[in-house]
């Protein structure tokens, strides 16, 4: 009976559509964490873990990775090498490899 003003509600939408979220923060602590499970520098009471780089699991997660700029290199490495995804972000730097 209601089937004229149902079809709306029942069509889908293919522009209704979202990122997958990351599922861990490799590079925060609990102050700026972008995902309640995240890496820090030191530890702290909610930190997954310590020393983001030195997790070897990466592969079984979505990554965000803002890692200092001095260790993008090393974090591009183990992203390659883990075959992970992730989201890094880094800047421009003409005068870095």
């Amino acid at each position: 009976m209601n089937r004229e003003s149902d079809f709306w509600s029942r069509k889908p939408d293919k522009h209704n559509w979202m990122l997958h979220p990351h599922t861990i923060d490799r590079f925060a602590n609990c102050q700026n964490a972008q995902v309640p499970r995240f890496n820090s520098r030191y530890r702290e009471p909610m930190s997954k873990a310590v020393d983001a780089p030195s997790q070897g699991n990466s592969h079984s997660q979505n990554n965000f990775v803002n890692a200092p700029f001095c260790l993008i290199h090393k974090v591009l490495d183990i992203i390659l090498d883990q075959q992970a995804f992730a989201s890094v972000t880094a800047p421009k730097w003409q005068g870095q490899i």
